[in-house]
């Protein structure tokens, strides 16, 4: 049997720190071999039903839908990005998005720079 590496007094200061018996929480062991062979079976099923779609199929079910890059860093971005606000919303409206989001870090100031530099 495996034992701790500690100082013999160790079971003795837990036990006066904690003198009421361990509740169990209520985890169930499982079997992960048998669990880990159950999931192999259900993805080897899976691969055995599965269609694949070829690169231009799946383009054209993307045609019109709509698209918005959600996580951009600008140059207010300190040492994240050097790209500017004006040129990404002008590449957006070039590739007709609709919408475009700003993700910026480690600053403060850019708030009252920003609302008033585009109009809708």
């Amino acid at each position: 049997k495996e034992q701790l590496d500690v100082d013999e007094s160790y079971f003795t200061n837990f036990s006066e720190v904690n003198p009421k018996p361990i509740q169990l929480i209520g985890l169930e062991h499982i079997n992960l071999k048998a669990e880990s062979k159950k999931i192999k079976k259900r993805l080897e099923k899976l691969k055995s039903t599965e269609h694949l779609v070829s690169a231009s199929e799946g383009l054209e079910e993307l045609e019109g839908v709509s698209f918005a890059h959600l996580h951009n860093h600008t140059q207010y971005s300190v040492l994240q990005s050097t790209t500017q606000i004006a040129n990404l919303v002008n590449a957006a409206a070039k590739d007709e998005m609709s919408a475009v989001a700003l993700t910026m870090i480690r600053t403060l100031l850019t708030g009252g720079l920003i609302v008033g530099q585009f109009s809708v």
